[in-house]
């Protein structure tokens, strides 16, 4: 009994030294290292939670200002108040959203060269935006809709070459046969109806191109061409 006393008695002797040399380093390192720099270290820390609660509130109002924005949007009555809003949220979410809106009021209101205009200016400003196709689209539109047929049929042209979409492919193509066909370029719009119709589109749309086609055909007879419109086809809407 009185070895096991002793034993235990050894080994807390053991101990106690050791902790105490490891706070005595403790201590050292603080009178050598930190004490020394305790008030540059502590302005240091000071600068990183201002820093930290700095970014965390304009991150609060940033996101704050794009909802405020957004909402702005929804509420505009005009293509006059989209235009203001795109332009005093140049350069962000907001901004193209605005932007690409005001092209398509623009249109609705039938001032297709300001609307022409603006899908330029949205495609050229936001270029990486994946709302660019409908931009690009809206333009060639808008310029049929202005009766600037032969730019528009080669933006239409430019779309469909550069798409991979079959759909996008057959519609750009039905653009650029409407545009050439208005030009009584009935040659060429059979071209661009038929390039249509073999795209692999969806059936409606192969369905729409072979009808423009039978249409360019009747056009193309001289018999029949005084008994119908000279251009039957209307330029449609830009997509929503």
């Amino acid at each position: 009994m009185q070895k096991g006393k002793s034993t235990s008695a050894s080994t807390t002797s053991h101990i106690e030294p050791a902790a105490h040399r490891f706070l005595m380093k403790v201590l050292a390192w603080w009178n050598t290292a930190i004490r020394p720099r305790f008030s540059l270290i502590l302005l240091i820390f000071l600068l990183v939670v201002v820093a930290g609660l700095s970014a965390i509130y304009h991150s609060t109002q940033r996101q704050s200002r794009v909802a405020a924005g957004f909402a702005a949007i929804q509420d505009a009555n005009n293509s006059t108040e989209l235009l203001d809003l795109a332009k005093r949220h140049a350069g962000t979410s907001v901004g193209a959203v605005a932007s690409l809106a005001a092209a398509k009021a623009l249109f609705g209101e039938g001032k297709y060269d300001q609307a022409s205009n603006q899908y330029e200016s949205f495609c050229r400003d936001y270029s990486s935006s994946p709302q660019l196709l409908a931009g690009q689209l809206g333009k060639a539109y808008a310029l049929e809709a202005a009766r600037k047929l032969a730019p528009a049929e080669k933006n239409f042209i430019a779309i469909a070459e550069s798409s991979k979409d079959p759909d996008i492919i057959a519609e750009a193509y039905l653009g650029a046969g409407r545009c050439a066909r208005a030009q009584d370029k009935l040659a060429e719009a059979e071209k661009w109806y038929k390039t249509a119709a073999s795209s692999g589109c969806s059936t409606a749309l192969k369905d729409k191109a072979m009808t423009a086609l039978k249409d360019n055909a009747a056009a193309a007879s001289p018999a029949l061409a005084q008994a119908k419109p000279d251009h039957p086809e209307a330029a449609a809407a830009p997509a929503q």
